[in-house]
């Protein structure tokens, strides 16, 4: 949705409202060095938690293609697993499966799954 602002207008709030995925989220951003450098992956990931059965999850990322990329597939797969290191490795395999790199890039597919594992992780502990 776009918004046209008047001339000199000032956002002064935003409100979101509450949703499932608020408390158990994560974002892991992956570069060269600390500051200031441009992520070579990123990713996203929100869990909706029953007890330690995942509901639904959102997992998107970022510095692989020329868009941020949602991975419906792995989302599917983790609705009613355990939130678990094997669930979550398992869940990553899937999306980083039809990676294709370019010759230059292929260490980001492994960097990925990598990243994918670690940030749903991190959304339990967050």
């Amino acid at each position: 949705m776009d918004n046209n602002l008047p001339i000199n207008a000032i956002i002064t709030l935003i409100e979101i409202p509450d949703n499932p995925f608020q408390k158990n989220y994560h974002y892991l951003k992956v570069r060269d060095r600390d500051s200031y450098a441009f992520a070579l992956v990123s990713v996203a990931a929100a869990l909706h938690l029953n007890g330690d059965t995942i509901v639904a999850a959102r997992l998107a990322s970022g510095g692989v293609a020329h868009k941020p990329w949602r991975w419906y597939e792995a989302e599917d797969f983790l609705k009613g697993k355990q939130a678990t290191k094997a669930t979550f490795s398992e869940a990553a395999a899937i999306a980083v499966k039809g990676v294709k790199p370019l010759s230059d890039n292929g260490f980001k597919a492994i960097m990925l799954r990598g990243a994918i594992e670690t940030a749903l992780h991190n959304c339990l502990t967050g």
